[in-house]
Order: structure tokens, then C-alpha cells, then sequence
């Protein structure tokens, strides 16, 4: 695949791979420690050629991350580049990339290897993930995920003093009132977090 230069075959084993990582996490952490597929995908989340390539390229990625619990798995696509493009999920148009990314970075982040704190510092995840909170209409299951990435950034010291600005505290006491339990609770848990002195 990596010697396949046509995007539009690309796009289909893209997709094929994807399908093929779901709930195998032997394949998923195998594609995860290949360099030389990680650093294609990286670079095909970038193309302008095809946006259907640079769509499948990030939520591969996401995939991966998804189905393998490999910590080595997690510093490898951190090392190779793909966090800034997870990061970047969170301003998809669409809500299942949107969820996809904040479910990569909430397993990532979650029990972070060095190079992903590294990495995350130079995105600007705190305030996309603080827009996505804020979105109208946004799914329980997203917005549970994206406390879920709160809460595993409030326990990193480097973020903790981000999320205590530009009123992510209210936006985090207005989900406190979702009608969502669950929701609610990871809610009131983020605030938990960011409130521990």
C-alpha cells in the first residue's frame, strides 16, 4: 500500500484498514508501531489532493489509537506526528470524526506517554476541546468523551492552568445541568479535578 500513489486507491485501502482494525487490537497495534505507515498517514492527513484520503488518513489514526492498548502504540503515533491531526478532529464538521478524535485523545491522554504531553502542548486542544463542549446539539457521547479529555488534561500539570481560563469552569458547571447522568456526573468529576488544589 505504501508504494500506491493513487489516491483514489489509497481512499479504498484506507477504509478497508479501518475496517480491518475494528476490535482486533493485534492488527491495530501491529499497524501502529509501522514508522513507515504512520508516517504516511501523517503525511496524507495534510493533503489537499484528496479529501477523502485526508479523512481516512486521520480516522485510521484514530482507530488505531481506538483498538490498541498498547502504550507503545500511543508514543509511536505521538513520535511520528499524528496528535496535532486527533487534535485537529475536534473542529470536523462531522460529528463522528468529531467523536473519533476525542476519543483517541481521551485514551491517550489518559495515561499519557512524555512525548504526548510534549506534543499536546503545542496544539491548541484546551480551546477546541472548550468550543466542542460548548457545541449546541453535541451527542451525550461526545460530550462524555470530551469530559473524559478534560478530565485526564486537569490531571496533567502543564494543562490544569489552561482549563481554568476563558470560563471553562461555567461551561463545565452548565453540563454539571445536562439531563444526562452520566454527563452530569463528568461533569461535576472535571470540576472535581480542576477545583484540586
Amino acid at each position: 500500500m505504501l508504494s500506491v500513489e493513487t489516491f483514489p486507491v489509497v481512499f479504498k485501502l484506507l477504509g478497508t484498514l479501518r475496517m480491518l482494525v475494528c476490535k482486533q487490537e493485534g492488527v491495530a497495534t501491529k499497524l501502529g508501531l509501522n514508522e513507515k505507515l504512520v508516517e504516511h498517514l501523517v503525511s496524507w492527513c495534510s493533503t489537499e489532493d484528496h479529501p477523502g484520503v485526508k479523512g481516512e488518513s486521520v480516522r485510521l489514526l484514530a482507530w488505531i489509537v481506538k483498538n490498541s492498548s498498547s502504550a507503545e502504540v500511543k508514543a509511536a503515533l505521538c513520535r511520528g506526528g499524528a496528535l496535532v491531526h486527533l487534535v485537529a478532529m475536534l473542529d470536523s464538521e462531522h460529528a463522528v470524526m468529531q467523536n473519533e478524535g476525542l476519543l483517541a485523545l481521551a485514551l491517550i491522554a489518559s495515561s499519557p506517554p512524555d512525548v504526548a504531553v510534549e506534543e499536546l502542548k503545542k496544539t491548541d486542544v484546551v480551546q477546541l476541546l472548550h468550543s466542542t463542549l460548548k457545541t449546541e446539539g453535541i451527542s451525550s457521547e461526545s460530550l462524555q468523551n470530551g469530559l473524559a479529555v478534560t478530565i485526564a488534561l486537569g490531571n496533567l500539570g502543564p494543562f490544569k492552568p489552561l482549563l481554568l481560563e476563558d470560563g471553562y469552569g461555567d461551561t463545565l458547571k452548565n453540563l454539571k445541568g445536562n439531563p444526562d447522568a452520566l454527563v452530569s456526573k463528568a461533569a461535576q468529576t472535571a470540576l472535581g479535578v480542576l477545583e484540586k488544589v
